[in-house]
């Protein structure tokens, strides 16, 4: 115990006197311990101001991965924005969840201090309140706020969810008393009380206003929430009925079809470990996947190494419908979608799954980020443009769409001939490292150049394409005129190759 009298008498001040130092009390009595400087520097002092900084860090390290944990579990859960639970596929980390959490904590200290504090933009607000909440006597006669409401604001922020966290947890003694728990809280519910009497009289020490403040954002985002409703689980969602059933390119080119060529079925074909080029193929129609699979095992290779095809059937369940409805439904079309495969020609490893879901972008969505997928080839779904666009604005890789695409299943893909329109965009430019690769194969390159006859065209530039590909030997140039675009293009590609 520190004898403040002695310590007083050090520093030549009263009790009182440091008391009312407040929270630099600490520095002064830590000079009085240690009355040593160091070229003018009190030491003690300085002691306590770098602890104080060290402990600043360390909370607020602390507050932002708390934050940005439960952001990201609220977000799988349906409870907040579902971008919150995406983690950044390079560093695993909750990033979205992550970046509010340090916007917010950005935007409340410019709030309290920059704008309403006590020499802030705004200024104080005069408004002149007195009133009783919940027998506590406030009296305010201008709204102000600054650093000791925003430290008050913050410490609530602490606090309430704690005394909320000791009532779940009686709540879940109570409810839920066999389930399996990863540790258990002794001398439940006297422990809990304790510790919601302790933080609820914590709270009560707080500066007024920051708690008033504190407790209307709360009031208002739980209002929020009630309005929204909240969404499904992430796994209500979407389920993967059937295990991965991954077969390797044989001898000949063909996939194994035999014990002899099946994969290890020990090993996890979806392993994020790999670091083959995986190129995810979700087939709706049974009878175009033979040409997209084909087609993705050919894109696949003008990438380095061999690829891995991760070839994906969806079956939707209706509204309303139980998800066991339609679960052998999925393990029947995953069965046949593996036979058709099983009797054609495919140059590369490939793995096939059936999945049930409610919402078949966030189906595809969900699988590339999960197993990080590096393209993803579909067919553009003319029945229901809204998920293409889903899948070609939100996917974290590239997006390749195959329409009207048809192959002949004992013959090659031929890519002998490839056609690029000119422009800009990032879409545009992120096809363009493909085209070069192709065209560095033996592909031969037409880039088209439109420009616009009738009405409100605008003419392309070639520059934006014909420099990612600069050295490449195969390039052609063709300037059309047409009464627009998109006809430019399709009726020259369906002129013969002179």
């Amino acid at each position: 115990m520190v004898n403040i009298t002695s310590v007083a008498g050090r520093l030549a001040r009263s009790p009182d006197e440091i008391l009312q130092l407040g929270e630099t009390a600490m520095g002064a009595v830590a000079q009085a311990f240690i009355p040593v400087s160091v070229a003018g520097v009190p030491v003690g002092t300085y002691l306590i101001v770098a602890g104080a900084i060290f402990s600043m860090v360390s909370a607020s390290n602390a507050s932002i991965l708390a934050a940005s944990g439960i952001g990201s579990l609220m977000g799988r859960r349906g409870q907040a924005p579902r971008r919150f639970s995406r983690i950044h596929p390079t560093h695993g980390t909750p990033f979205w969840s992550t970046a509010s959490a340090t916007g917010l904590i950005v935007a409340l200290v410019v709030v309290f201090i920059t704008l309403l504090g006590e020499e802030g933009v705004v200024g104080p607000i005069p408004i002149g309140i007195e009133t009783t909440v919940a027998g506590f006597a406030i009296a305010i006669e201008e709204f102000t706020l600054g650093l000791n409401t925003l430290t008050g604001f913050a410490t609530l922020n602490l606090l309430l969810p704690l005394a909320v966290v000791n009532g779940a947890l009686i709540y879940s003694r109570r409810r839920y008393p066999d389930i399996d728990r990863g540790f258990r809280v002794p001398g439940v519910p006297m422990v809990p009380v304790i510790g919601i009497i302790a933080n609820v009289a914590l709270i009560y020490n707080l500066p007024p206003v920051g708690v008033v403040v504190g407790l209307v954002l709360t009031a208002v985002l739980v209002l929020s929430y009630l309005v929204w409703g909240g969404a499904p689980e992430i796994e209500d969602i979407f389920e993967r009925v059937t295990e991965p059933t991954q077969r390797v390119a044989g001898a000949n080119g063909s996939a194994g079809t035999d014990g002899a060529n099946e994969a290890d079925s020990t090993a996890n074909p979806n392993s994020t470990t790999d670091e083959r080029f995986r190129v995810l193929v979700p087939v709706a129609r049974l009878d175009r996947a033979v040409s997209h699979v084909r087609l993705a095992a050919t894109v696949g290779r003008f990438n380095e190494g061999d690829p891995l095809l991760q070839v994906i059937n969806i079956t939707h369940i209706p509204d309303q419908t139980p998800s066991e409805v339609v679960g052998d439904e999925a393990k029947r079309r995953a069965e046949r979608l593996t036979d058709t495969l099983a009797d054609v020609d495919i140059d590369a490893e490939y793995t096939v799954e059936g999945h049930i879901c409610r919402d078949i972008g966030f189906d595809i969505l969900q699988t590339a980020r999960d197993d990080d997928a590096d393209l993803v080839l579909m067919g553009y779904p003319e029945d229901h443009v809204e998920v293409a666009e889903r899948v070609e604005y939100e996917a974290p890789c590239d997006v390749l769409f195959a329409q009207g695409f048809t192959a002949d299943t004992a013959s090659p893909i031929d890519v002998s001939t490839v056609n690029v329109g000119a422009g800009g965009g990032p879409h545009h430019g992120a096809l363009l490292p493909l085209v070069r690769r192709m065209g560095e194969g033996g592909s031969e390159l037409h880039v088209i150049s439109v420009e616009p006859s009738g009405e409100g065209g605008t003419p392309e530039t070639l520059d934006d394409t014909l420099g990612p590909l600069s050295g490449v030997e195969t390039v052609r140039v063709h300037n059309v005129s047409a009464p627009n675009v998109a006809e430019g293009l399709v009726s020259t590609a369906a002129e013969p190759i002179a």
